[in-house]
């Protein structure tokens, strides 16, 4: 009898014990379950923490990317109108001093023209009429005047025979008498080189690299407009 009560204890605390044990287990694996859920909210804190100010750097990144992009934007806009504008001086200056060119040499074929009128013609004909008795034929035919002997023979040649003699002003007179009556000759290409290489004679550079000029810009081609750009080139050194 007392063996069976004692059999009976000793069961009842094993019992006990179990159930001490299993309840500490369960114990220790709701602490660790809840550790580890603390871990990971912790963790989720801190990346939800973290995370904006990444996305503010990047922001503030692309702001500044663009606000660089847009300054360099304006500074290209701004160089593009200072060159158009600088183009645009350039070509107005360049228009300008072709103006003055040519209101000079306006002023100096007027020049030339009244100096010509006051001053009579002298050609070959009438300096050996002068100097050799000559029969009453030939001394009627040479009542004529010098002038309208000229007006007679082409202007061209006319210009070409005072160019030859180097008589430049009077030569620059013919060849642009020859321009003005045919503006489309065969001959104005080397009519208006030849009145820039009449002024050149008289030392008038602009005037003669003004007349150089338009024969390089509309009579490039021809052998005109190849001798009018040695002519200018060596002008401009």
């Amino acid at each position: 009898m007392n063996f069976k009560i004692l059999i009976l204890c000793l069961a009842a605390i094993g019992l006990t014990s179990c159930l001490k044990t299993r309840g500490d287990l369960g114990e220790q694996d709701q602490s660790r379950v809840y550790g580890k859920k603390s871990a990971d909210n912790q963790g989720e804190s801190q990346l939800g923490v973290s995370a904006p100010p990444a996305l503010d750097e990047r922001d503030e990144l692309i702001r500044a990317f663009n606000g660089r992009i847009e300054n360099l934007e304006n500074q290209i806009n701004t160089l593009k109108n200072e060159k158009a504008a600088e183009a645009g001086s350039s070509d107005s200056q360049k228009i300008q001093l072709m103006q003055e060119a040519l209101t000079k040499m306006e002023a100096q074929i007027q020049r030339l023209e009244a100096e010509v009128v006051a001053t009579p013609v002298v050609t070959p004909s009438s300096a050996v009429s002068a100097k050799e008795p000559v029969s009453s034929d030939a001394q009627a035919s040479n009542k004529v005047s010098p002038l309208k002997k000229e007006t007679v023979a082409s202007a061209y040649d006319s210009a070409q025979d005072f160019f030859a003699r180097k008589e430049w002003k009077k030569a620059i007179l013919s060849y642009q008498k020859y321009v003005d009556e045919n503006s489309k000759g065969k001959n104005v290409a080397d009519a208006k080189y030849k009145i820039g290489v009449c002024f050149q004679e008289l030392n008038m550079k602009e005037e003669a690299m003004a007349f150089y000029e338009e024969v390089i810009a509309n009579y490039n081609k021809t052998e005109a407009g190849k001798k009018a750009k040695i002519r200018l080139a060596k002008l401009k050194k």
